[in-house]
């Protein structure tokens, strides 16, 4: 964990997890322990954030897309700009499908979520607006089977409804130190080969 704070340069202001379920299963997770009940704004560009906006709205979000580049294929990042009032503002920061990517992650005083799967360690990041960012690390810092989540630790304790089972509360991995069930130890093993080999670049 320390070796992803110094690759990032983020301090102890951040939890930082490894779990289970890919993506795929935080694209529930984020809206189970972030809303609160106001909504959720999305900026669409591609497979991943369409499907994170499918989920978000199973779940009763109120979601909003502030801006979407289907009309193109995908083939741009749209120009747009987040409110500062929303539960939390979320991107896909690389869409390899479509070759696009964030050069700068977007200004917001609301929660940026930003699943960065696809260029995990890829590049310097500023934190100053991020409130989580997660990827699978299968695609650029480790084995399958492993979910990096650096969450911002104002939000562990935002999930608001008591219906949020145990196990899909950032909260109850924070205060377990990623081991409330047994972790992917043979990828988290891998995961800090590549991160030292990083820092020794």
């Amino acid at each position: 964990m320390e070796k992803i704070r110094k690759l990032y340069g983020i301090g102890d202001e951040y939890e930082i997890l490894f779990l289970q379920g890919g993506a795929h299963l935080q694209f529930s997770m984020i809206p189970m322990n972030l809303y609160q009940g106001g909504r959720a704004e999305y900026a669409n560009t591609g497979v991943w954030t369409n499907k994170a906006i499918k989920e978000a709205k199973v779940l009763g979000v109120n979601v909003d897309v502030v801006a979407s580049s289907e009309d193109e294929n995908f083939s741009y990042i749209p120009e747009f700009k987040f409110s500062d009032d929303a539960d939390y503002a979320y991107i896909c920061s690389n869409n390899t499908i479509y070759g696009t990517q964030y050069k700068t992650m977007p200004k917001t005083k609301s929660p940026l979520v930003v699943d960065a799967s696809s260029d995990f360690f890829a590049r310097p990041l500023d934190f100053s607006s991020i409130g989580l960012l997660y990827g699978g690390a299968q695609k650029n810092a480790g084995p399958s089977g492993v979910t990096i989540v650096i969450l911002r630790k104002d939000l562990v304790d935002r999930v608001s409804s008591q219906n949020v089972p145990m196990f899909l509360r950032y909260k109850t991995h924070v205060e377990a130190n990623s081991l409330y069930n047994t972790p992917p130890t043979f990828g988290i093993y891998l995961l800090n080969l590549t991160m030292q080999h990083l820092l020794d670049l």
